[in-house]
């Protein structure tokens, strides 16, 4: 017996939905943000000028995520901020998509003696 094309997708559609009925999930999705680190605004890192104090500094930025000394009496300090998103669905567990984006953004201030002498953004 031949069946036609339309049939045989009609069967294999009211499978799956019997199936996936049973499973109780036709479809599912899932979306997360995560941040971490601490977000500093441009206009509030535009304030950390040379010749600025550490000090001054840490009160307006507050404690940074790392610090790192130089061999030349030197110091970085690092404020790292990311935010990742992460979404997911699926249908009937035979379809599965993923998507993860990752915005990352590091504000480094070097002193020379407790002074600023540079500012960049990564």
């Amino acid at each position: 017996m031949k069946t036609s094309f339309h049939l045989q997708i009609f069967i294999f559609l009211a499978a799956a939905v019997v199936v996936a009925g049973l499973t109780g999930c036709l479809a599912a999705s899932d979306n997360q943000k995560i941040i971490s680190g601490k977000n500093i605004s441009p206009d509030t890192f535009a304030q950390v000028v040379a010749g600025k104090t550490q000090d001054f500094v840490s009160a307006q930025l507050g404690e940074p995520s790392s610090k790192v000394k130089g061999d030349n009496g030197d110091e970085v300090w690092n404020w790292r901020y990311s935010e990742t998103t992460k979404s997911s669905s699926g249908f009937i567990f035979i379809f599965y998509s993923g998507n993860r984006t990752e915005n990352l953004t590091i504000r480094h201030v070097e002193f020379k003696d407790n002074v600023v002498v540079k500012t960049w953004t990564d």
